[in-house]
């Protein structure tokens, strides 16, 4: 019984991963199955009511999602036919820092801060070549999958926004929690990192920098999470950990700190202008309570909130710097952030089809007394990675697993500590994932740098890492079980 509630799940992934299908075609045929099995096994329904709040839901948490993704890709191309992010990049190049230090503060401090920002991959069209014109294609490449470290709060949080609204909680309970598994993921990510880069054993000095550096980052996600920043989160944490080590290096090597700050603000004016936009909203809802309500559109235990939405401050971004450069025919890239979503869009459907359906209650009901505790948390994470490997998206691994995640964890009292791991393991996973290893091989091409390049490689570089954070995760969650 267990296997058929799961089968739409299963059929699905099965498409994908044994047929090589597309995640699209993937979603549609568990969609069918389910329906098939709603109307055919005892103790499912399908109604029209059913259908209806299916469908509802899927618009609204489906908005929520294209209302950031389209304005983020369109930044995304403003800032790169403005050449900001060519300026960035020359700004990087001439700091005096030596190079592995300088990679290391650019993944885990700047880059997590773009990509925090705009989402989608967006931060490559940066790192990529960046990281080319340092090292040998396959470490340049390797190194940028790295640097999608920050998935769970990309795109201004909306992962972990989404997520928290399909796990019935609060973002910043889910983010806090998430965040908690943030420092030993950081740390396996640097000391690779560190080993790509040296060639050679990690001495303690090493070690000691970046855990030093993980602290520093861990510290800044998590009281931004705290204190109710969810959407701002990966970029102070990626902001601050920059910052801090660039000023450090840059008065060891006796430069002048306020001569680069000044270059740094001017060159990154895009990016703040998007945190300030936000910061301006939120102490006009503050300001303005009643806002929320006019803008919000309600579901069956979901919304959208316009005034939450960081849609509006991306938007505000892209019409300041139109306006600046005197452009008003600001291209939308519709079909991109429609392919995009495309994904999201079904596995959402099908995940709120399984939920009113019955197929959750009924296997949470099955599950009773089958393991304990200890057995989900070992299972758990991979499902929660593959999720995320598979949709090549912490949203679509999210759609597709939450609500299974959160009623097994209430099933044991921990559905919060559940909802982290599918949110935290799906977003860890995605930097292994085919749609991204083949943008990082496009930007490369597209700049004519693509050098020895080979997908297989790569994938089989982060298949091998996401053994480490399989462990990562596991240990996360054991000291979090043991401690509350």
């Amino acid at each position: 019984m267990i296997a058929l509630l799961l089968l739409p799940i299963l059929i699905s992934l099965f498409t994908m991963l044994v047929l090589h299908k597309s995640s699209q075609t993937a979603g549609i045929v568990g969609i069918i199955t389910a329906l098939f099995l709603a109307v055919t096994v005892d103790g499912l329904r399908l109604d029209t009511a059913i259908i209806h709040a299916s469908v509802v839901n899927k618009l609204i948490l489906s908005l929520t999602a294209f209302c950031v993704i389209l304005p983020g890709l369109t930044l995304g191309v403003l800032l790169d036919e403005y050449r900001y992010n060519a300026r960035i990049r020359d700004f990087l190049a001439a700091l005096p820092i030596d190079a592995h230090h300088k990679v290391l503060i650019l993944l885990f401090g700047l880059l997590p801060a773009i990509e925090s920002i705009t989402g989608f991959g967006v931060s490559l069209i940066l790192a990529v070549p960046l990281f080319f014109s340092l090292y040998h294609a396959t470490t340049a490449a390797q190194l940028s999958m790295l640097s999608m470290n920050i998935i769970s709060w990309g795109t201004l949080g909306l992962s972990t926004m989404v997520g928290s609204k399909l796990a019935g909680m609060d973002a910043p309970t889910l983010g806090v929690m998430t965040a908690y598994f943030v420092p030993l993921y950081l740390l396996l990510f640097s000391m690779t990192a560190f080993k790509l880069l040296k060639q050679s054993r990690l001495n303690l000095g090493e070690i000691g920098f970046c855990a030093l550096l993980i602290a520093v980052f861990g510290t800044a996600l998590y009281f931004a999470n705290r204190y109710n920043q969810v959407e701002l989160a990966g970029v102070v944490a990626g902001f601050i950990s920059f910052v801090v080590f660039c000023a450090y290096f840059l008065i060891k090597n006796k430069q002048s700190l306020a001569k680069t700050t000044r270059t740094f603000l001017i060159v990154m004016m895009p990016y703040l202008l998007v945190v300030v936009f936000v910061i301006a909203i939120k102490l006009l809802v503050y300001a303005m309570p009643n806002l929320l309500e006019l803008g919000t559109l309600h579901g069956h235990g979901v919304n959208f909130v316009l005034f939450a939405s960081p849609c509006l401050a991306i938007i505000l971004t892209i019409l300041s710097i139109a306006a600046r450069h005197r452009h008003y025919r600001i291209h939308l890239p519709i079909a991109k952030s429609i392919k995009a979503c495309a994904t999201l869009f079904i596995f959402i459907l099908l995940a709120q089809l399984m939920g009113f359906a019955g197929f959750i209650s009924a296997l949470i009901a099955s599950l009773d007394g089958v393991g304990g505790l200890w057995l989900y948390v070992l299972i758990l994470p991979i499902f929660a990675m593959l999720s995320g490997f598979v949709t090549g998206s912490n949203l679509g691994g999210n759609a597709l697993l939450m609500d299974i995640s959160v009623q097994l964890g209430d099933k044991f009292g921990h559905d919060l500590l559940f909802a982290a791991i599918q949110n935290a393991g799906a977003g860890f996973a995605v930097f292994t994932s085919m749609p991204l290893i083949i943008l990082i091989c496009t930007i490369a091409s597209q700049n004519n740098i693509d050098g020895a390049l080979d997908e297989k490689s790569l994938l089989s570089f982060g298949l091998k890492l996401l053994l480490g954070v399989y462990a990562s995760i596991i240990a996360t969650a054991a000291v979090l079980l043991l401690i509350t």
